[in-house]
This record gives C-alpha cells, sequence and structure tokens, in this order.
C-alpha cells in the first residue's frame, strides 16, 4: 500500500516537471525611433515698385533687385534666366521679343546706342556668383547657396535714351481761330497780290486753307508721334523672369535640374 502511494506521488511529481516545462516567461517589445529630415526650400526675391515703371522715358531707372534666397536646411543651386517683349494694345502679337540666349540681350551700358535687333532696356546686374549665360540663357550659380544665404543677379532696368526717338517722326499741328480744331498739315508764308502777307495752310489730307485777315489767330504745334507699328511708343514692356532651384545630387555632386531627374 505505502510502496503504490509512493509510485503514484512521484508520478505526479513527473507529471508537474513536465508541465512545467511549457511555462517560462516571455516578452515582446518594439520601440519606435523616430527621425525627422530637414527640408528643401526656396524662392526667387523681388524688391519692385510697378508704378516707378510708368509712363517710362528714355534713359529712365528702376529698380528691380531680383534673386534668390535659400529658405530650407540643405544646400541649393540656381539658375535665373530673363525673356523680354514690347506689345501695344490692339495688336495680337508682340512687336519685338527677346531672350537672354540671344545675341545683344544685355547693352552694355545704360547710355548705349540702339543695335539693330537688340534690347533697348538696359539691365544692371550683379554677376558675382553666377557663371556666364550658357546657351540656354541660363545663369547658373558657381556654388552652392546655403541654407539662410541668398543671391542676388539683377538690380534695375533703364530705358536707352534713344530707344523711342528712332521711332517717333514729327508732326505740325495747325489750328485757325482760338476754337479751331487742330489737323495735321504744313503752313508756308507767301506774298499777298496787295502787297500784304498771307499764310497758306495745307493739311494732309490734301485740302487747303489761306489766311488773309491779318486779325486771325493762327495757332502751331509740334507733335511726336509713332513713325509705324512697330515703334515703341504707346507700348508695354514686359520682363519674364524664370528661376530653378534644385537640390544637389551627392553621387554626382551636380545639381538636379527638371530635365535631369
Amino acid at each position: 500500500m505505502k510502496k503504490s502511494m509512493k509510485l503514484a506521488v512521484a508520478g505526479l511529481a513527473a507529471v508537474a516537471v513536465v508541465g512545467g516545462s511549457f511555462a517560462y516567461w516571455n516578452v515582446t517589445t518594439s520601440i519606435d525611433n523616430e527621425f525627422s529630415t530637414n527640408a528643401f526650400g526656396g524662392e526667387t526675391t523681388e524688391e519692385f515698385n510697378p508704378v516707378a515703371g510708368n509712363n517710362w522715358q528714355p534713359g529712365g531707372k528702376v529698380d528691380k533687385v531680383v534673386g534668390v534666397a535659400n529658405t530650407g536646411g540643405y544646400p541649393i543651386m540656381a539658375r535665373i534666366k530673363f525673356e523680354e517683349k514690347w506689345e501695344r494694345d490692339g495688336q495680337q502679337a508682340p512687336i519685338f521679343e527677346l531672350t537672354s540666349k540671344d545675341d545683344n540681350f544685355f547693352p552694355a551700358t545704360a547710355d548705349a546706342d540702339i543695335v539693330d535687333g537688340g534690347s533697348r532696356v538696359y539691365k544692371e546686374m550683379s554677376y558675382e556668383g553666377w557663371n556666364a549665360v550658357d546657351r540656354e540663357g541660363w545663369f547658373v550659380s558657381t556654388a552652392a547657396i546655403q541654407p539662410g544665404a541668398s543671391l542676388g543677379l539683377l538690380k534695375s532696368v533703364t530705358l536707352l535714351p534713344g530707344a523711342v526717338d528712332e521711332d517717333y517722326e514729327e508732326k505740325t499741328l495747325i489750328a485757325i481761330g482760338d476754337d479751331g480744331e487742330y489737323k495735321e498739315g504744313s503752313m508756308a508764308q507767301v506774298p499777298a497780290d496787295n502787297g500784304g502777307v498771307k499764310l497758306e495752310i495745307t493739311y494732309a489730307d490734301g485740302t487747303r486753307a489761306e489766311v488773309t485777315d491779318p486779325a486771325t489767330v493762327v495757332k502751331q504745334k509740334v507733335e511726336k508721334v509713332v513713325k509705324d507699328e512697330n515703334g515703341y511708343a504707346n507700348a508695354k514692356y514686359t520682363l519674364t523672369i524664370t528661376t530653378q532651384l534644385a537640390q544637389i545630387n551627392p553621387e554626382t555632386n551636380m545639381p538636379m535640374w527638371p530635365e535631369n531627374n
């Protein structure tokens, strides 16, 4: 009896040992480690008062400060190109277009002579930090622009002194009487049969008039008007500035311009 009880207890103990082998402790944990990268960022900067360009006169200078600024956390490269056009209301096509890749887009000085097919506008540039314009018309920064830094290029624009004069012609306008309407024409002084003086007026439309009464008021004025539709008088000038900013490829150390991505 005692022997059988001892064997039973031993058997329970064995079961307990075997059962206990499935009760080992384990735990699985996970930890999220968050890292954040800097952002690429940049913008075109401009200081320009559009009102200053109203009624732009030959020789007139207007401040227009244009550049780029790195607003992000990584170095970037920048490039800028220009396009200009003259247009007049009522005409579908511009009367003149030119880009920074074209010859004579940049007159040498603010009082330079007009070059046939060249720009009528002098651009005051700050070339420091920029490579010379390439065949596509881009000015490319010579080195990376660091975070928080900026780089200027254009400073002002000046309408060349001879830009408008060559596109004007003078017309004589004449009015007879204090309330007379001005008409285009020419006036010649010829002797009258009575020994006095008379004014003979020939208008542009082919009609003529004579003034023989010395008390008659004859008014004359000269105006400059556009020679033809290709002139720059009474026209609007638009300067378009295109800026591209790009990150630098760490493998090639070259900027990743849109066409290279």
